[in-house]
């Protein structure tokens, strides 16, 4: 693949990452209302879906300290995604928060 198609390709994925976010529905994590987050179901949404979500979060996103431990973020919109780290297959949540949370 030439640059330009890996560019195109990233763009395409990011995309439709955001229009699959955008499509479910997300639950507040109330557990946690100190650090505002939503989280979404695997069992909530299409399996395969659910599983190149999560993928494109490994591919794209960048690692980050979250106190002890260190998370990829896929950022897109007002919005941060991340998973707990379990490979792909065993991921059952993806949590999204807003980028600039008051």
């Amino acid at each position: 693949m030439t640059e330009e198609e890996i560019e195109r390709e990233h763009k395409e994925n990011l995309a439709l990452f955001k229009k699959l976010v955008e499509a479910n529905k997300w639950t507040f994590a109330k557990t946690m209302a100190a650090i505002p987050h939503w989280w979404l179901a695997r069992k909530a949404v299409d399996t395969g879906q659910f599983s190149w979500m999560v993928s494109m979060i490994y591919a794209y996103g960048v690692p980050e300290k979250f106190f002890s431990k260190t998370y990829k973020y896929l950022y897109i919109g007002e919005y941060k995604y991340w998973c707990m780290g379990n490979p792909v297959a065993e991921t059952r949540i993806i949590n999204r928060a807003r980028i600039n949370n008051p």
